[in-house]
């Protein structure tokens, strides 16, 4: 089956280094740099997975996360963050399609978090 990812990070070594690996598993995928250009993204196309970094220059996680919601509410998502912040993450990490990555991640740990998430 083939997949659309968006990935959301505003971190440019984080795309670059993610879109490779998404090439290499075949998957289709969309780059946003930032809550608002992932949003506006999700208005114009279907995905089948979130990746989110929890920390983007326009929008917290906690605060992006419903607003993903509202556009795909079954969509799995995949949140990642070198911060713990338990507080936010709890409330989130609820959803039953919804996992949390640490960054720094190793690749073994997202393609495992990505099977799992699209199986």
């Amino acid at each position: 089956m083939h997949y659309t990812i968006l990935l959301i990070d505003d971190e440019k070594t984080i795309r670059s280094f993610l879109s490779r690996f998404f090439e290499t598993q075949n998957y289709t995928y969309s780059l946003a740099e930032s809550g608002e250009c992932a949003l506006e993204l999700m208005s114009n196309h279907s995905y089948d997975l979130v990746i989110m970094d929890m920390h983007l220059e326009d929008f917290h996680g906690a605060e992006l996360f419903p607003h993903i919601r509202d556009k795909q509410p079954r969509i799995p998502v995949l949140i990642t963050s070198g911060y713990t912040e338990e507080r936010d993450l709890a409330s989130i990490l609820q959803d039953e399609n919804t996992k949390y990555l640490s960054k720094p991640f190793r690749l073994t740990d997202i393609k495992h978090h990505i099977t799992n998430l699209l199986s």
